[in-house]
């Protein structure tokens, strides 16, 4: 049996009301039977399912006062409203995962575990910029990427692979617990542009999320001003028309968006004061209307190749569900 999951409706109305005859699943271009069925709430022909929130701090490259507000929104929601069948795990991830509380309904082991959220960037200036930095005869400082440089390319790749191999050892971690997983991801992201050659590392990590019914929420936790704190607090000055790095946060933006896309997710970028709030509110309203449906794996020969999910919703267009696992 292979357990999937899926949010039906708009972002605003979720739908609770549909049953296990209102979804159709194809694999592969291939229709699957819709065996086993769950959804929350639970109703007339539908079982609970109970809800599990991951709150995953990517801290190696984001903005601690964008971290800093999305813990705060986080345990806000959390002393407010945590429902009696709802558990909260805290995570850092500073290039390999780091369990700070494991699924717990306690907000005082959530407080602690958020307080250890850096006030600074433990990202280096030359992570963004390069190594080369040269000095002006004014003074000023003049910094020089060496971003496409065959040296830091391997640095960044290497940064991603261990991103990416580490995710996929917590989506397998959290295949053992039952139900849907809601994985709140607040970080600065990748240059996917960098990334060609570890697309298998990627994809593998898609597959383990998928698999395990983990759905992924992605903030990017960086702005164009974030560029200026983190020079002015490793005391470098530069022109301020010098915007060197706004191009990699676009591609930063692009990788969050396809994580969360590929698990059924939702992400957003860095650009209103209010987005951590709104990504922890739309996480537990989703965590607490959601279905989960089970299809047969079927026989035959594993060809090892990914194969694609489509799930349809009778009444409604709007369906977010994984995008597919590979067939091993």
């Amino acid at each position: 049996m292979v357990l999937w999951s899926a949010v039906a409706g708009s972002k605003e109305r979720p739908l609770d009301s549909l049953g296990a005859d209102d979804f159709t699943i194809e694999v592969d271009g291939k229709k699957r039977d819709v065996a086993w069925f769950a959804r929350r709430p639970a109703g007339e022909g539908g079982n609970g399912a109970a809800g599990w929130f991951v709150a995953l701090f990517d801290v190696t490259v984001g903005d601690p006062m964008m971290m800093k507000a999305a813990g705060a929104k986080l345990l806000e929601v959390i002393e407010a409203r945590l429902d009696a069948d709802e558990q909260v795990a805290v995570i850092f991830f500073d290039g390999r995962i780091d369990v700070m509380t494991p699924f717990t309904r306690d907000p005082a082991e959530i407080r602690q575990a958020l307080a250890r959220l850096p006030e600074t960037s433990v990202y280096n200036i030359h992570d963004f910029y390069g190594r080369r930095v040269k000095v002006t005869a004014r003074g000023e400082t003049r910094v020089t990427s060496t971003l496409d440089q065959s040296d830091d390319t391997a640095q960044h790749n290497f940064a991603a692979y261990r991103f990416f191999t580490e995710m996929r050892r917590l989506a397998l971690e959290l295949g053992k617990v039952p139900g849907r997983k809601q994985v709140m991801l607040f970080s600065g992201g990748f240059n996917r542009k960098w990334l060609a050659k570890e697309n298998v590392a990627y994809l593998r990590m898609v597959d383990a999320m998928c698999r395990a019914t983990a759905v992924a929420y992605t903030y990017n936790a960086v702005d164009e001003d974030y560029l200026d704190r983190v020079l002015a607090g490793e005391a470098i000055k530069r022109k301020r028309q010098e915007k060197a790095g706004v191009t990699e946060l676009k591609y930063a933006e692009k990788f969050l968006a396809e994580l969360a896309e590929s698990t059924g997710g939702v992400a957003w970028a860095a650009e209103e004061e209010d987005e951590p709030a709104t990504v922890v509110e739309t996480v537990f309203r989703d965590g607490r209307h959601h279905y989960l449906l089970g299809f047969p794996r079927g026989s035959g020969t594993r060809t090892g190749s990914f194969l694609f999910c489509e799930v349809k919703a009778e009444g409604t267009s709007d369906v977010r569900a994984p995008l597919g696992f590979y067939d091993n």
